[in-house]
């Protein structure tokens, strides 16, 4: 099988983060949570998206049914040092 693969941790919630979509990995009958695991992410020539630890397939996401992509979040500018304030 062709796939492109990326190594992601999973966060504290059971997620993973790959190209602003977040995937939710749901509870397996082995282990409650993946929390802090490294998975592998693939993206498969169909368009679908498989989540693997080790052997085991932990999630599948078909191309329909493929989380909405989340806006970056784009740090405001601070200013620098102290504000002076205007009399």
């Amino acid at each position: 099988m062709f796939s492109i693969q990326h190594e992601r941790n999973v966060n504290q919630d059971n997620t993973v983060v790959l190209d602003n979509r977040v995937f939710q990995i749901g509870k397996a009958r082995w282990r409650n949570t993946l929390a802090g695991c490294t998975v592998t992410v693939h993206e498969m020539l169909d368009g679908a998206v498989v989540i693997r630890y080790g052997p085991q397939t932990v999630a599948r996401f078909e191309p329909c049914a493929l989380p909405q992509k989340t806006a970056k979040r784009t740090k405001s500018a601070q200013p620098m040092g102290r504000r002076r304030e205007v009399p």
